[in-house]
């Protein structure tokens, strides 16, 4: 379906380059122009309020090429919308999805199809809405699936007792099944729960995070169970994102703390970055730059400064927000260009205005004659 799909966007949402987007399972779909640290951040709908409708809460959100240029949304009534981010900003295709599957966790696109995972464990990619192809069967409860950036045969899914496993879309077939941590202290049985997966910038090891407090490494060519595993009593991992140092990963728990993880020893809790009021709901670090941009139960976006821990912004997005995209093409920081920019419109504003005004002359003072007493 490659026609301009009838989803109305705001005029709002055409006149910004966002850096950031941000979903809702309540349907919302925003867009977050930063201008500099010291400038308070833009935010505007990008999805037209006449469309926020319960079939069109969103379910998963993804970007939909490793150049950025496409957002791929699934929607609970089963579709799958695309949206061009960089010159159109319309949603260009609409494809239909099999609702028999159950709820759509993960979407991506390979080789040129769009890829689904439903919460059955389905994998299927589809081209069109009267074609899909069964690819893999990754197991009941699937909560997550994360496709490799640098891979792109290759995905990994996990879920409520459903182990982390890698799976290879050409073979079909399962590549790497973890094993579950040894027993506690009291060799009781640990459950399994994954809620956050992340590829580690090596590209060979694999990190996730789980409801019951774990953040797990994995080396798929060592071994199964987890090279390293830290626990954090009382909190609940609901997310996790590689940090910029590739030997620190950065998670959120269900009590509103973010903390940043050094992968080679274990229990080594870096930094805590507070602010956050309720679980913390998705997570990304950029790229390049030491910010953390996180979305918590309290409505807020946050940025964090990486290396302080300081809070450099927050905003409040009105609603409920679970999904995050964080362009990595961007600074944080205003360029010197672009402030340069900014000067040489506003001296020209102010040159206009002066223009504008009506020219006042002086007249000249009267002399007064001196009188002698």
């Amino acid at each position: 379906m490659s026609e301009m799909f009838p989803i109305k966007v705001t005029e709002d949402s055409l006149k910004l380059d966002f850096n950031v987007y941000v979903g809702s399972e309540t349907g919302p779909f925003k867009g977050v122009h930063f201008r500099g640290l010291n400038e308070t951040p833009i935010y505007k709908n990008i999805l037209a309020l006449e469309h926020l409708v319960p079939s069109c809460y969103i379910t998963a959100m993804n970007w939909a090429d490793v150049e950025e240029n496409n957002i791929m949304l699934a929607t609970i009534n089963g579709n799958i919308r695309v949206y061009e981010s960089r010159k159109l900003k319309h949603f260009n295709r609409c494809l239909p999805t099999d609702t028999k599957h159950g709820r759509i966790m993960g979407v991506s696109e390979y080789e040129g199809v769009h890829l689904t995972a439903f919460d059955s464990g389905v994998v299927k990619n589809w081209v069109d809405d009267e074609k899909d192809q069964l690819l893999l069967d990754a197991g009941k409860n699937l909560k997550v699936m994360l496709h490799s950036q640098t891979d792109r045969k290759v995905i990994a899914t996990g879920g409520s007792e459903n182990q982390l496993r890698l799976w290879d879309l050409n073979e079909k077939k399962c590549t790497f099944e973890a094993k579950n941590i040894r027993p506690d202290e009291l060799q009781l049985r640990v459950g399994v729960d994954v809620s956050g997966i992340t590829f580690l910038s090596n590209n060979r090891n694999l990190a996730t995070c789980s409801k019951y407090g774990f953040a797990n490494i994995y080396n798929p060519g060592s071994q199964r169970r987890p090279v390293i595993s830290t626990k954090v009593p009382d909190n609940a991992f609901s997310c996790i994102t590689t940090a910029p140092n590739e030997n620190h990963v950065v998670v959120g728990s269900g009590v509103g703390n973010i903390l940043l993880i050094d992968l080679r020893k274990t229990n080594k809790i870096v930094s805590k970055y507070k602010g956050c009021s309720g679980c913390v709901t998705a997570i990304a670090c950029h790229k390049t730059e030491p910010y953390i941009v996180s979305l918590s139960l309290d409505r807020c976006l946050r940025v964090h400064n990486l290396n302080t821990t300081a809070l450099v912004h927050k905003v409040h997005m009105v609603s409920p927000l679970n999904f995050l995209l964080v362009r990595s093409d961007f600074s944080f920081e205003k360029s010197p260009s672009a402030a340069a920019e900014d000067m040489v419109a506003v001296e020209s504003d102010s040159e206009d205005i002066f223009k504008d005004l009506e020219k006042v002359e002086d007249k000249p003072c009267k002399k007064r004659k001196l009188t002698n007493a």
